[in-house]
């Protein structure tokens, strides 16, 4: 299975306990019953697989990819992306849209500072300042 196609089943995943969560809600509106534990079982289910999984592997592996093949990070959409935005990736046509107007994506690029480097000497420094995304190549002698 391809990796996007593992990322969206996992989105349909996070959907059905949404979806059950707001059962849950509702039958408690309504005065029907709910099963012990069920609010405490989605926060842990959201807790640790819907942030701690698989936001992760958005943020470490899939937006390198997307980096990779020739998405900017670097004020480009990935650096602009938000939490609680809503993102829609298209791997084969290599596009990454954020659902945010034209206005708050200009004020975002106005805003973007580069984050400082993680090292400022030695090796890692050098392989930062020189190594670009895969699609220029990895030239380290610049």
């Amino acid at each position: 299975m391809q990796a996007t196609a593992i990322l969206k089943e996992e989105h349909r995943v996070i959907e059905r306990v949404l979806d059950a969560l707001e059962t849950a809600a509702n039958r408690l509106t309504t005065g029907s019953p709910v099963r012990p534990g069920v609010f405490l079982q989605a926060a842990d289910f959201i807790k640790g697989f819907a942030d701690g999984c698989h936001h992760k592997k958005e943020e470490g592996v899939l937006f390198p990819a997307l980096e990779a093949a020739g998405i900017p990070a670097e004020g480009g959409p990935i650096a602009l992306i938000r939490s609680g935005d809503r993102v829609t990736i298209d791997a084969e046509k290599n596009l990454i849209t954020v659902d945010l107007s034209e206005e708050e994506l200009a004020t975002r690029r106005r805003e973007w500072r580069m984050p400082p480097l993680k090292a400022t000497r030695g090796t890692l420094a050098k392989y930062i300042r020189l190594v670009k995304n895969a699609s220029l190549g990895c030239v380290t002698d610049e």
